[in-house]
Formats: C-alpha cells, sequence, structure tokens
C-alpha cells in the first residue's frame, strides 16, 4: 500500500512538471509571435482609432471608399485577437464620411467620432454614432454650424455619458477661424453643455482624457498664444469644462500636440510634432512630459537624421510599466517614401529602441497600445502592401531591432570597377561594385535584405534581394549621375525593416 501511493505521488507530481512546462512553452510561442494583418478592399481604405475589447479582440474606427454607399464612408471593424477580421459594417451617405474615433462603452457596444458631409445643417457636421455589441446602429447625433466642424476624440466619461473634442469654423471667438470645441453629452448622445477655446488665430483640439479628480484635459495647437507660429496646448478643466489652468509648451517654429495620456505619476504625457526644437528646423517627434499642474518637466524630439531633410511625427502615445510608446511616422529611417513609426522611450525621455514598417510607398502609425500579453498593437494605413491604400494591423514584440549598415562603398571614397582607390568629398563609382552591407542580428530575426537603387526615377521594386548572409549585391548595370543606395533588413513577422542608405554618385555606361 505504501508504494502504492509513492508511485501515485510520483506520477502526480510528473503530470505537475509536464503541465508547468507545456504552459511555458505554449506562453513563451504566444509571446513571441507578430503578425501584420492588411484591412481593406478593391479601392482605397484608411483606420485612424483603436481600442481592446472585452474579448481581448479589437475595434477599428476609419473610412473606407471599397465598401458603403458614399465617396467616403465611416468604417467599423471588430478583429479577434489575432487581428483576423470577425465583421464590419459602414455608415455614410453621397458625400465623405470618416470615423476618427472609437471606443467601446460600458454596454458592449461601440460608439464612433467623426464627421459627416453627408448629414447635418453645414458643409462638415461633427457625426456620433452608437452601435450595439454586433455593430448595428442604434442612434446617431450631428453637431454643428454653417461652417465645418470635425470631431477628433471621445470618451466616456464617469456619469454614464460622453464627451468630445472637435474642430470648429462654426462658432467661436473669430469669424472663419478654427477654435476647439468640447461637448458634453448624455448616456443618449444629447447636449449636456458645451465650450469654446480659442483666440483671434487657429486652434485644433487634438485628443480628450477625463483626468483622475473626474475634471478634463485637452490637447491641441495654438495659433493665438505661446512664444511662436504654433504651440502645443494644454489646457485643464473641471467637470463643468471651466478652465483650471492652461500651458503653451514650444518656442519660434512650428510645434503641434497631438495625444495625451495621463501617467502613474497623476503627471501627462504628450506627442506631436516640433520644428522648434529639431536641430535642422524640419519636423521632429516630439515627446513632453508634465507634472500633474501642467509644467513641464522635460521636452525630447526623435528624427532628424544626419544628412537627411526629413518629416517626423508622433500620432500616439501610451505609457506602459517602464517606458512610453510613441507609434507615428518617419522619413528619417524610411526605406520609402514614409515609414510608420514606433519608439520606446524611457521614463526621462531617453530612446531605448525604434523600429520602422513599411515599403517603397507611404506607411504610417496612428494608434498604438497594449495588448494584454505585452506585446504592442499599431494601426496605421499602407500603400506599399494590399490593392491601394489599406489598413494596417500590426502585432510587435518588446525586443531591440537589429542593424544593417552598408560598409562598402564608404562615404566619400573614389572606386574604380569596384576598387577602393583614395578619399575624396563625395563617394564616386567608376564602372561596376560590389555593394556589402554588415547586419547586427542577435535575435536572428533577420528573413532578408532588398536592395534599391534610387536617382531620378524613383524605384518601387528591389534590385536584389538576399535571403541569407553574406548580403552582397553586386551591380554592374548601367548609370549616370547622382544615386542613392538603399539596403533594408526585413525580420520579424510584423512587417518591420532596418535601414541604411549612401549617397553616390555613378559614372557606369
Amino acid at each position: 500500500m505504501k508504494k502504492m501511493m509513492i508511485v501515485l505521488v510520483f506520477f502526480s507530481l510528473l503530470i505537475v512538471l509536464l503541465s508547468f512546462s507545456l504552459n511555458l512553452y505554449g506562453s513563451e510561442r504566444r509571446n513571441n509571435d507578430e503578425w501584420n494583418k492588411l484591412l481593406g478592399g478593391y479601392n482605397s481604405d484608411g483606420a485612424q482609432s483603436i481600442a481592446l475589447t472585452e474579448d481581448e479582440g479589437y475595434i477599428i474606427g476609419g473610412l473606407t471608399k471599397s465598401y458603403g454607399s458614399g465617396s467616403w464612408d465611416v468604417w467599423l471593424i471588430k478583429t479577434d485577437e489575432d487581428g483576423n477580421m470577425l465583421w464590419n459594417r459602414t455608415f455614410g451617405g453621397k458625400e465623405e464620411d470618416s470615423a476618427e474615433s472609437v471606443i467601446q462603452t460600458k454596454d458592449g457596444g461601440y460608439l464612433l467620432c467623426g464627421y459627416t458631409f453627408s448629414f447635418g445643417t453645414g458643409s462638415a457636421d461633427i457625426w456620433i454614432i452608437k452601435t450595439d455589441d454586433d455593430g448595428n446602429m442604434l442612434w446617431n447625433k450631428t453637431f454643428g454650424g454653417e461652417n465645418n466642424d470635425y470631431g477628433q476624440s471621445i470618451i466616456q466619461t464617469n456619469d454614464g455619458g460622453y464627451a468630445l473634442i472637435a474642430t470648429t469654423l462654426s462658432f467661436g471667438s473669430t469669424d472663419n477661424d478654427r477654435d476647439i470645441w468640447l461637448i458634453k453629452t448624455d448616456g443618449n448622445g444629447d447636449i449636456m453643455w458645451d465650450k469654446i477655446f480659442g483666440g483671434s488665430g487657429i486652434e485644433w483640439g487634438s485628443d480628450l482624457i477625463q483626468t483622475n479628480d473626474g475634471g478634463y484635459c485637452i490637447v491641441g495647437s495654438t495659433a493665438s498664444y505661446g512664444a511662436g507660429g504654433w504651440d502645443v496646448w494644454l489646457l485643464k478643466l473641471d467637470e463643468n469644462g471651466d478652465v483650471i489652468w492652461e500651458k503653451t509648451i514650444g518656442d519660434e517654429g512650428m510645434d503641434d500636440g497631438s495625444c495625451i495620456e495621463q501617467t502613474r505619476d497623476m503627471g501627462f504625457i504628450i506627442t506631436g510634432s516640433s520644428t522648434s526644437y529639431s536641430s535642422g528646423g524640419w519636423n521632429n517627434a516630439l515627446l513632453i512630459k508634465t507634472d500633474q499642474n501642467g509644467n513641464t518637466q522635460w521636452i525630447n524630439v526623435f528624427g532628424d537624421y544626419v544628412g537627411k531633410l526629413a518629416e517626423d511625427a508622433g500620432n500616439s502615445v501610451i505609457e506602459t510599466q517602464d517606458s512610453y510608446l510613441i507609434a507615428g511616422i518617419t522619413s528619417s529611417y524610411d526605406i520609402g517614401a514614409f515609414d510608420a513609426w514606433l519608439l520606446k522611450i524611457d521614463k526621462k525621455g531617453n530612446e531605448i529602441w525604434n523600429k520602422t514598417f513599411g515599403g517603397r510607398e507611404r506607411e504610417t502609425a496612428n494608434c498604438v497600445l497594449q495588448a494584454k500579453d505585452g506585446s504592442y498593437i499599431i494601426l496605421g494605413e499602407t500603400n506599399t502592401y494590399g490593392q491601394k491604400k489599406d489598413a494596417w494591423l500590426i502585432k510587435c514584440q518588446d525586443y531591440p531591432p537589429p542593424e544593417i549598415k552598408i560598409e562598402r562603398p564608404k562615404p566619400n571614397y573614389l572606386y574604380l570597377f569596384g576598387k577602393e582607390i583614395l578619399p575624396l568629398r563625395q563617394t564616386i563609382i567608376l564602372g561596376g561594385i560590389i555593394v556589402t552591407s554588415e547586419v547586427y542580428d542577435l535575435q536572428n530575426k533577420i528573413d532578408r535584405v532588398e536592395y534599391y537603387l534610387t536617382g531620378q526615377d524613383y524605384e518601387t521594386e528591389p534590385r536584389a534581394i538576399i535571403h541569407s548572409p553574406p548580403f552582397n549585391w553586386e551591380w554592374t548595370s548601367s548609370a549616370f549621375g547622382l544615386y542613392e543606395i538603399t539596403a533594408g533588413a526585413y525580420y520579424g513577422n510584423a512587417g518591420s525593416v532596418a535601414v541604411d542608405t549612401v549617397n553616390v554618385r555613378i559614372f557606369n555606361i
């Protein structure tokens, strides 16, 4: 009997250990997976906003030309946790209609906010649409005047109603100038009160949150106040929409606030774009940390690649346990026209890593959120993949990206039929050359390296695709003039790419 008990205990422990090992292995596999999904049809489609749903899937708001009844229609998409579309709904008329913001409401349904040219009283009116959990419309409301009014962001408030931020040309302090419009509604979308913020210049509202004290915080941009052409404008309001304090952040250039989140220390983190703080006078992605009273604690900018006239911007920001995540757009580190961009920043504002996603056409990242498994979900748009412009949903993991560096040709050298001759003030190639690149890939993620040669004609197809090291490209074709050699190392399954470029003059007839 005693031996039997020992055997039973032994096998019980073995089963527990095996179960633990399998669960651990399954967890590791899940945490390591990445994917990217295209959402769209035969025509152009876009996505502006995403939220995590109760079933761990995602709800997406945007606009579509592929589906619906008008030129552009509001587009609502429900996916599972792996980004597979479960259903989609369109709302609109014959004119342009768009969703700029979407949330899941406390009753399990969804709420969209954007604008409509099909309905309402003006050219464009704010449009909010309430649906059930299957995306069927329950009610909709339009707000606006004779001119254009655009809904930007909506939240559900503590009292079960809603608050939205908009940019209005119909109301405000000056005719035909834009002001910020805050609207508070009840749970049925009926206006309880509204407020206008602005001066003699142009203002627009980008994002709205309800703060821990029950009030609100708005971020946008102002040309009426501050130091420069445009400044980031931060307004703290009480629960009735009255201003408690306001701050402008910027200098003599153009500075824009796009997204805000309240941080764990009760302060605020803001992203946007700035020419005031960039080194070359071009747009950089902007990150601002303030205390709970809106006083700036630090400012940092990201982008402005040396030797390249770049345009970079942050569109969305979130706080994680140990960092901040910015999603945006970059031409500093892109492989093409613009790429979607994700940056991980430490709590002091220093870059930990940045990743780009895309191909030779224009891509952008509009939103980022953290999934329950700790991975990052990016919502954006792509012109490289799909049929035209498609919505692009990406899941990526938290690891530093690989690097690629073009080692040959070196900057500022003369090459004669592939041989390095002597240093010059620019890189000149006479005859053909073997382009060589070194990769630093500690995670062993690189799938392929693509090479492009761009002169007067922009190339969308690679000159060479190499799937294993050495990642060298023997180039012997005829060319004459100024060119850019681009090497792009694609890695993982999220559409990520590491890039290096070198500018050369080639004379090979």
